[in-house]
């Protein structure tokens, strides 16, 4: 018997938790997207690996899981990036109810979908709409720990169907990134690259040899990107993803 298992060892120190939070601060990025920061208690236990999720237990009971958009550190505080989802029940809560303060209970982390340390040169990054939070966390990472990434190659691949749903840019100092935006919808207005992330990645990156791909945001971005980028080259074992599937 042959086994193809991947190694997960990094997760063995992580505790899932359920703890309780407040609202520290809430910021409406773009017209239905929210940045949450949510602050835990003094002294807490918490831990997590870029990348990961939590799932927040709202008022009425119901669970939804957000992924972690910050480099979680001492300082206690998680932020998420909510996109508003029609008849949502936490959607209902967060852009209509939710005030800084309030008490709220959370359950994690959880996932796989973290950094892997690869010998592969080349990280490429694909993400739509909010799947930008565990891309956002994971170069945080590299920006606090340069040496994760010496030598690498990092690329980012956001994908939005307008402009303004692009909420976040990054602004490091000890890592350098290729960022691209790319448009899924036809704006004449628009000066950057139209299409899906995954045919502008491989439109750059034609040999995916060297690559290893993180890919989060809409299951059909996430499968698409798969099989088209394994048909092009890149190994079946260097792609990860974190699909957002709506309740």
């Amino acid at each position: 018997m042959s086994l193809n298992i991947s190694d997960l060892g990094d997760l063995g120190k992580i505790q899932i938790l359920t703890l309780p939070s407040r609202i520290d601060s809430i910021e409406f990025v773009a017209q239905d997207i929210a940045r949450i920061v949510l602050r835990l208690p003094p002294n807490n236990s918490f831990s997590c690996l870029a990348g990961q999720y939590i799932n927040i237990i709202g008022p009425t009971g119901a669970h939804r899981s957000y992924s972690i958009a910050n480099n979680f550190n001492s300082e206690g505080k998680i932020e998420l990036q909510v996109r508003k989802i029609a008849n949502g029940i936490m959607s209902q809560y967060w852009f209509n109810a939710a005030q800084v303060s309030d008490l709220l209970r959370f359950n994690g982390p959880h996932g796989t979908f973290f950094f892997r340390s690869k010998k592969e040169r080349r990280i490429i990054f694909l993400a739509t709409g909010t799947g930008i939070a565990p891309v956002k966390s994971m170069v945080e990472q590299f920006e606090q720990n340069p040496m994760l990434v010496k030598d690498k190659i990092i690329e980012i691949y956001w994908g939005n169907r307008t402009p303004e749903e692009f909420y976040w840019e990054p602004n490091f100092r000890k890592i350098e990134i290729a960022f691209n935006l790319i448009l899924s919808r036809k704006n004449s207005d628009w000066k950057g690259m139209h299409g899906y992330v995954q045919d502008a990645a491989l439109q750059i990156n034609s040999n995916l040899e060297d690559a290893v791909v993180y890919a989060s945001g809409s299951p059909i971005m996430v499968d698409s990107a798969k099989l088209l980028l394994t048909l092009n080259g890149l190994k079946e074992d260097c792609f990860f993803s974190d699909a957002f599937y709506s309740s």
